[in-house]
């Protein structure tokens, strides 16, 4: 449920409206883009406090890299990337706003789905995830409120580049790497380098999750 806000202006563009969620690092708003008039959502992602200059860098250079590269990823089923921002309060990454339910939405409102319906939306996952895996992107990050399932049709992928790992010092790596208890993979919950594997296995707790609610 949105929650809201007084505004706050990021970029002297992005006007952050309502609280969208909360995760680990950060949180996720809805968003004026006060330039071109529209709808997006920010989400700031906020740096541990006690991590160095040099390793705060070196995450920030991180998140801001992989951040790029979700941009330039080309598959219909991302949401796609506006803008990054990066500032000394932290990193604002900007998405279009996408006007449908999630997944878990879904389960909420109409408990368990067929399980047919929920394996034509795990075959749309995995093909975007195919497709992030060949640029060399690991979600790290895949769950139920991260499936956005639009009426119309199709399935659109959100919180791409938020839990960004490659190049991060060990332990602000281990900081960053629960993502949602719930849906990680074993080595991911360790802290130890995970790659495309752990997709898998969120994708897998994540269709469970679908037909069992």
């Amino acid at each position: 449920m949105a929650v809201r806000t007084a505004d706050r202006v990021i970029a002297n563009r992005y006007a952050l409206k309502t609280v969208l969620g909360r995760t680990e690092l950060g949180t996720v708003w809805r968003a004026q883009d006060t330039l071109l008039g529209r709808g997006a959502v920010v989400r700031e992602i906020v740096l541990p406090p006690w991590l160095g200059g040099a390793e705060r860098r070196a995450t920030q250079a991180s998140v801001l890299r992989e951040a790029g590269a979700v941009a330039r990823l080309n598959h219909p089923g991302v949401v796609i990337v506006f803008d990054v921002v990066a500032d000394h309060a932290g990193i604002f990454i900007v998405t279009e706003l996408v006007q449908a339910p999630t997944l878990a939405d879904l389960v909420l409102a109409e408990g368990p789905l067929p399980p047919r319906r929920v394996a034509e939306i795990g075959a749309e996952v995995a093909s975007v995830l195919e497709a992030a895996h060949r640029a060399g992107i690991v979600h790290r990050d895949v769950k139920p409120a991260n499936v956005m399932v639009p009426r119309d049709g199709g399935v659109r992928l959100a919180g791409f580049g938020v839990t960004p790992l490659q190049g991060v010092p060990q332990l602000a790596a281990a900081a960053m790497a629960l993502g949602s208890p719930s849906y990680v993979a074993p080595e991911q919950a360790r802290g130890t380098p995970c790659g495309p594997e752990a997709d898998v296995w969120a994708l897998g707790a994540t269709m469970f999750f679908a037909v069992e609610g």
